[in-house]
């Protein structure tokens, strides 16, 4: 399957954002894969059937539903992540990220915010540069680490097994 490739308005990372200014990107459903960069813009897409590649350097990234493997990346910005069915890679340099639920767990960082994850149910890994980290419910394992900030994470009472490093 042939991802779907999208191209922004603006010039590659590492030059000045050109003249014709945000490179942001909305879209509903798509029913392919998806790649997306740009320098500067908002993405916000409600559903992808397929993986999604996100990057942007400045700007913030809502995703509704990813089917497949989810990589996003932002040098400054939140995410707000809802239902990811595959492994989920996010990251910022700068912002807060939010996602709903990871059914295959992943790894989600930060170097300045925090991190709230409402479930996950694949093994995860959790890493902030400064600020906060929240799981909701674990059902897999996670790995979580801060630091300045406090981490808080509930286990799924289905759990038979917890470790907790001192």
């Amino acid at each position: 399957q042939v991802p779907t490739v999208v191209q922004s308005p603006t010039i590659v990372a590492g030059q000045q954002t050109s003249a014709a200014g945000r490179g942001d990107f909305r879209r509903g459903t798509l029913i392919k894969s998806m790649q997306y960069a740009t320098n500067l813009g908002d993405v916000k897409v409600s559903r992808v059937r397929g993986d999604a590649d996100v990057f942007t350097g400045a700007g913030q990234v809502q995703l509704g539903e990813v089917a497949g493997t989810t990589k996003v990346r932002s040098l400054g910005g939140p995410q707000q992540l809802g239902e990811m069915m595959g492994v989920l890679t996010g990251s910022t340099r700068a912002g807060d990220i939010l996602v709903d639920s990871t059914r295959r767990g992943g790894t989600i960082s930060t170097e300045g915010g925090t991190i709230s994850l409402l479930y996950t149910s694949g093994p995860t890994r959790l890493v902030s540069g400064g600020g906060d980290i929240t799981v909701r419910q674990a059902a897999a394992p996670v790995n979580a680490e801060t630091t300045s900030g406090d981490i808080a994470i509930t286990i799924d009472p289905e759990s038979e097994t917890e470790t907790i490093p001192a």
